[in-house]
């Protein structure tokens, strides 16, 4: 589904009790299902519902653009770096 796609466009009303109506066509589109846990973010550009799988595609995507170029270490090599810096703190 592109994001800003125009057929896709609706208007909703936020209610009193928090609740907004998302559009059949929408959900669909999305591939979102009925009492599928969403996770809710906001920003200065707006609110994003995703599903969990999407989220952590979307975090996914955020680590690889973020560690382009770099040589991302392991849990294990980060464990190891804190023994030596800990075994260094003891001979002082």
């Amino acid at each position: 589904m592109a994001r800003d796609d125009p057929k896709l466009a609706r208007f909703a009303r936020l209610l009193a009790n928090g609740r907004v109506s998302i559009p059949v066509a929408v959900r669909h589109a999305a591939g979102w299902e009925v009492d599928a846990p969403m996770f809710i973010s906001s920003d200065e550009f707006g609110v994003t519902l995703r599903t969990s799988r999407q989220h952590t595609l979307y975090v996914q995507a955020l680590y690889r653009e973020m560690m382009k170029g770099k040589n991302p270490s392991s849990v294990d090599d980060f464990l190891a770096e804190k023994r030596i810096w800990a075994a260094q703190e003891d001979e002082v």
